[in-house]
């Protein structure tokens, strides 16, 4: 609202429109706003001393999203994430309008962008720094993001913008051939880089990499790159660069040959793996969560479609559209929606009448909670039957022993990831 009514300062009201000049029906702002869009008198709305420096096209994209925001229904309301999005583009068109080249935050819209950017406390941020590099004209496409390297083979530059043309000729014109895998956020494509430049390669030829193009918009896409921008642990996947066009948004990631945990586990397209291996796997997921909860991030959505292999089986954690803040002062979590993966949720965050189910799995273990917890310390039904047995007894006794304790129903008995991780590396010590 810092268009209406004054000019965002309380002790200096606009000329136009001071509370003293309002009517007395007009002093509920936001119905009056509401009334006026409706009626279609959007030059009430606006403060009188910028109306005429507002090109027709940007009052019209940014009317439509202050309707959105006073929505009567919570539901209908956008996302920060989403405001942050949609005020981008609407700066994007009054600048093409000014036809000027100034940076974005000396701008009208600039300025009136850097009162939503997010701070280090809010739900889709993290703590850190980082730069998205610039557009064509030298604008940083998110002011608010400072520089951090992305790390691959040779010099760390900064995270890369990609030109869509670029991603489609590095992935052969998005072939259907080259689809790695389908989520629920769009699909991955195989793509070929140079190693040094990012720039597209032929098929086989340079480095491979994962283009994701995301289906759910642009609220997801900017919370993966916030906080996978700012990430650096071996056990999270690498956001080597982003791309923007036009409605297309694209994330690059670095290429895991393994693909996901799941494959394994559920599919007969591959080998069943061994103890050993599937503790090493562990030990990498603890690890990366023992990293995100020190930097104050609850991932949302641990699964084994989530969990990555490279070539050595070594665990990196992927998607973080729908990861968040946790409260620093150790307070409560609480999450007005439920989200992530039926079946690996506690308990107390599924608390809300529907019930927690992967189709995924077997019939009769879809809820992985609930089997877990019912089968309780029988190593030999909680076992892979594809390990044949070929597992130490006593370490698959400790391992289950971990496992039922990061399912108890009291929040207060389950271990800290740091927890989880020492165990296993003990098992892992004493057992293989």
């Amino acid at each position: 609202m810092s268009f209406a009514a004054g000019d965002g300062k309380k002790s200096e009201p606009s000329s136009s429109y001071s509370m003293q000049r309002l009517d007395e029906e007009q002093w509920g702002l936001v119905a009056w706003v509401q009334d006026s869009i409706k009626e279609g008198n959007l030059k009430n709305i606006i403060d009188s001393d910028i109306r005429g420096e507002i090109s027709p096209k940007c009052l019209k994209e940014y009317v439509k999203l202050a309707e959105r925001c006073l929505q009567n229904s919570p539901k209908h309301r956008p996302t920060m994430a989403e405001i942050l999005f949609s005020l981008e583009s609407v700066m994007a068109i009054q600048e093409r309008f000014n036809n000027s080249l100034q940076s974005a935050s000396r701008t009208l819209f600039g300025r009136m962008v850097n009162l939503f950017l997010f701070p280090s406390n809010q739900e889709n941020s993290v703590q850190g720094d980082i730069k998205l590099s610039t557009n064509s004209n030298g604008n940083n496409m998110f002011p608010h993001m400072k520089e951090v390297p992305a790390h691959f083979p040779g010099q760390s530059p900064i995270l890369k913008e990609f030109k869509f043309s670029d991603l489609k000729k590095a992935t052969s014109s998005f072939s259907p051939d080259l689809v790695l895998g389908e989520g629920r956020f769009g699909k991955v494509f195989l793509g070929w880089v140079e190693e040094n430049t990012l720039a597209p390669s032929k098929q086989g030829v340079g480095m491979a990499v994962a283009v994701k193009m995301h289906t759910q918009g642009a609220a997801e896409w900017l919370t993966e790159v916030n906080f996978l921008g700012r990430l650096d642990h071996p056990n999270i996947i690498r956001l080597l660069g982003y791309c923007r066009d036009e409605h297309e948004y694209l994330l690059v990631y670095e290429y895991m040959q393994h693909k996901s945990f799941d494959l394994f586990l559920f599919s007969d397209m591959a080998e069943p793996l061994s103890w050993v291996t599937r503790l090493l796997i562990m030990i990498g997921v603890a690890r990366g969560l023992t990293y995100l909860h020190s930097k104050n991030i609850i991932h949302r959505d641990i699964n084994p479609c989530n969990i990555l292999l490279d070539e050595d089986f070594n665990a990196k954690i992927k998607d973080f559209e729908l990861a968040k803040n946790a409260p620093k002062n150790r307070e409560a979590h609480v999450s007005t929606r439920v989200i992530g993966t039926y079946g690996y949720a506690a308990p107390e965050y599924i608390a809300t009448g529907r019930k927690a189910m992967d189709a995924q799995r077997p019939k009769g273990q879809q809820n992985l909670v609930e089997w877990a917890t019912c089968v309780g310390s029988n190593v030999k039904e909680i076992m892979d039957p594809r390990l044949e047995g070929k597992y130490p007894r006593h370490a698959a006794s400790e391992y289950v022993a971990i496992a039922l304790r990061c399912v108890a129903n009291d929040p207060k008995h389950r271990p800290s990831g740091e927890e989880v991780w020492g165990s296993l590396e003990v098992i892992d010590i004493l057992y293989i």
